[in-house]
């Protein structure tokens, strides 16, 4: 099918859901805004988790639609482009993990050196593709993904919460109780958006074998 450059511009917008970034961001903005020193590791850290996010974003259109999560006549909500046929699945996993290995290439390279960062990092990379699953991840651990198995929730609250308001006072040896106590407060909200949006799909989400909390 036939796009042009903008029709192809809005299809990717619309399939890495940037509206969502917030839920990285706003823990970074709290750490920087507690740290107060920093710009750069902060803007550097940010981008490390915005790539993770946006990586995730496209994983989850691509493994919800093979998994049969996604049904474009009877799904409520944003439009999954994977679904509507706007991309080719193999489109979509390309794209998750083009960035992907950019967040790998900030963490390698950008981000300062500290023995805790090599762990969050891969874990971090790791989490796009066991968030939801299917292949190729489901080659090698099955049908188990956090979000078909119900910890989705506490990925969220410790991924985009702890981690990643913490990560940046760990690199720069300035981690506080406030800064923790910020990473609490964010992981519980980007928790509870999930749990919104979890409520949203509570009747379509059994029938593809999706446990959720809701």
């Amino acid at each position: 099918q036939h796009f042009t450059r903008m029709n192809l511009f809005r299809i990717l917008l619309l399939a890495s859901r940037p509206h969502t970034l917030t839920a990285s961001l706003s823990p970074v903005l709290l750490s920087y805004a507690l740290l107060g020193r920093d710009k750069c590791l902060h803007m550097s850290w940010y981008v490390f988790c915005a790539l993770i996010q946006l990586a995730t974003n496209l994983h989850n259109d691509y493994a919800d639609h093979v998994l049969g999560a996604d049904d474009s006549s009877t799904r409520v909500g944003s439009k999954r482009v994977t679904s509507a046929g706007l991309l080719r699945p193999t489109t979509t996993l390309g794209l998750s993990l083009l960035l992907a290995a950019s967040a790998s290439a900030v963490a390698a390279f950008v981000l300062p050196h500290h023995a805790y960062l090599p762990f969050i990092a891969v874990t971090s990379v790791a989490n796009v593709f066991l968030y939801t699953g299917g292949p190729p991840t489901s080659y090698v651990l099955g049908s188990f993904s956090y979000a078909y198995s119900g910890f989705a929730d506490v990925v969220c609250f410790l991924y985009f919460g702890l981690a990643a308001a913490a990560t940046p006072a760990l690199l720069s040896s300035a981690m506080s109780p406030a800064v923790l106590g910020a990473g609490v407060v964010s992981g519980l909200q980007s928790a509870a958006i999930l749990t919104v949006n979890n409520v949203r799909d509570r009747f379509t989400d059994p029938e593809a074998g999706k446990n959720t909390i809701a």
